[in-house]
């Protein structure tokens, strides 16, 4: 949020996307997992789907000095993202994803509340309508109760960089899930995007899940 205020929409986007790239990296260091180059490759593939369902969205991206500093904490983002990614593969090995996601959420809530209560003190809480508390407590249940259940249950079951390049599906499904719901148009270049980043997706999927009974062997 505070590198999205400081940076343009596109490059934001862009810069996050980046965190499962980071993820196979920190893991291929921390816990010596074995990461090939078509790998690498797939998600590249995957990245550049990406930018084009961004660039198609509207959403500017630029190389502009004043928004470096955005950047950077939008990249620097990206990175704690992957770092926490891979630090739950000892956890989950360990514990239910149930039990790691109940102490990763607990700690991440009593942070983010004593860093909110500033603003608390001098919002006006009565002119908040009951639409946005409704969309607060269906997004804290299901983006962060459910979501994150699952994905610590990716962690354990896939591995941290398996699990982190699924990530990249999400402006895809954000796509269509707003084309039908919203009604919003659909851009043909944003179609091959998605059909892009699926792509990569698939291939470094395939190429990981042939790895691993090698690796094993």
């Amino acid at each position: 949020m505070a590198g999205l205020s400081l940076t343009s929409a596109g490059n934001a986007a862009v810069l996050l996307a980046t965190a499962p790239l980071w993820t196979m990296l920190i893991s291929s260091r921390l816990h010596h997992e074995r990461i090939g180059a078509r790998m690498v490759f797939g998600m590249v593939v995957s990245l550049f789907g990406v930018v084009l369902i961004i660039m198609g969205s509207g959403k500017q991206i630029t190389v502009d000095a004043g928004a470096l500093y955005g950047d950077l904490i939008c990249l620097a983002a990206a990175m704690f993202w992957g770092l926490g990614t891979t630090l739950q593969k000892p956890l989950v090995g360990n514990y239910s994803p149930y039990q790691v996601t109940a102490v990763l959420v607990s700690i991440g809530a009593v942070g983010l509340s004593l860093m909110a209560i500033p603003s608390a003190l001098t919002m006006e809480w009565a002119s908040v309508s009951w639409p946005y508390y409704l969309a607060i407590v269906g997004s804290g249940i299901f983006s962060i109760a459910v979501g994150s259940v699952m994905w610590v249950a990716g962690v354990k079951y896939l591995g941290p960089s398996r699990t982190s390049n699924f990530s990249n599906l999400l402006p895809v499904l954000v796509l269509g899930i707003s084309a039908v719901t919203l009604g919003e148009y659909v851009l043909p270049v944003q179609l091959i995007g998605s059909g892009i980043t699926i792509a990569g997706v698939w291939y470094a999927q395939t190429v990981q899940s042939a790895v691993r009974p090698a690796a094993q062997k």
